[in-house]
């Protein structure tokens, strides 16, 4: 994020990349089997959302690095409402 940060409207070259989807990917599935031994429920989401961003990083050669950490952003905030709702149901009134 460094790098993003230092040159927002640069593509990110692909060893950076590769390491962002790789620190994302893996900070997924540790969420994903927190899920399980909270809930016991798998983590469907969290299984798309990491090859989503697998597919982002990958495909991302000449987009800017902030335009990907903002889809990225986007990417784990739309999995998480969509989670949060199956798996807890939502809020209850």
């Amino acid at each position: 994020l460094e790098e993003i940060a230092l040159h927002p409207d640069d593509p990110v070259s692909v060893p950076f990349r590769m390491m962002l989807a790789g620190g994302l990917i893996m900070a997924t599935v540790g969420i994903s089997a927190a899920v399980w031994r909270s809930f016991h429920a798998v983590a469907y989401e969290r299984v798309v959302a990491a090859l989503v961003i697998a597919g982002l990083a990958a495909a991302a050669s000449s987009m800017a690095g902030v335009a990907l950490v903002i889809l990225i952003d986007v990417v784990l905030f739309a999995t998480l409402v969509v989670e949060h709702r199956r798996i807890e149901g939502g809020s209850e009134p």
